[in-house]
């Protein structure tokens, strides 16, 4: 479990709970993707971006 979660690895190199706590999965980052893929999401900035984007959109429609 370790090698395949080791970029969210913290001190030590052990993966811990508290690793597992910033795991994102979803299907949003790439919204013309077809078929959209759910995939992890390892780029907190661009999730954020994303997330107001699809806030933003929707307020206007």
């Amino acid at each position: 479990m370790n090698n395949v979660l080791e970029h969210l690895a913290g001190k030590g190199g052990v993966v811990t709970d508290d690793c597992l706590r910033s795991l994102f999965f979803g299907d949003f980052m790439d919204r013309k993707a077809n078929p959209r893929l759910y995939d992890e999401i390892q780029d907190t900035e661009g999730l954020s971006t994303v997330s107001v984007d699809v806030i933003i959109t929707s307020l206007i429609l």
